[in-house]
């Protein structure tokens, strides 16, 4: 199965920071020169910045999101309160593609065969 929203931290490098983000990209960078050194980093994955955007195109919550925040009063912290809350319920109604949904199964059963079921994740 090819995993095209998923990439692995091992594989990662400064310059997958458009794909995957710093943090993501500095864990490879980690695992890449300090395992040699002898520095334990545990591999994991991320998802790329196209993923979340397919997420939100199919999901239509681009718009939603822009809707909520032409309502936001930036003077007012309830509002941002308010705003921020049904962002976040949008996002969490949200289902995944189902491509990626087996991606990030596959990837998670990667994992555990790795590091076993008590595995941290974030």
């Amino acid at each position: 199965m090819t995993i095209a929203n998923i990439r692995w931290f091992k594989d990662l490098g400064i310059k997958d920071i458009p794909e995957v983000g710093g943090k993501n990209a500095s864990l490879g960078e980690m695992i890449q020169h300090l395992s040699p050194m002898g520095v334990i980093v545990p591999d994991g994955f991320a998802t790329t910045a196209s993923a979340f955007h397919a997420f939100l195109d199919k999901n239509h919550l681009s718009e939603k999101i822009y809707a909520e925040l032409k309502k936001l009063d930036v003077t007012n912290m309830r509002s941002l309160q308010k705003v921020g809350q049904r962002i976040r319920a949008s996002i969490i109604k949200a289902p995944f593609l189902p491509e990626f949904q087996k991606e990030l199964e596959v990837a998670y059963q990667e994992l555990v065969s790795q590091y076993g079921r008590s595995c941290s994740l974030a």
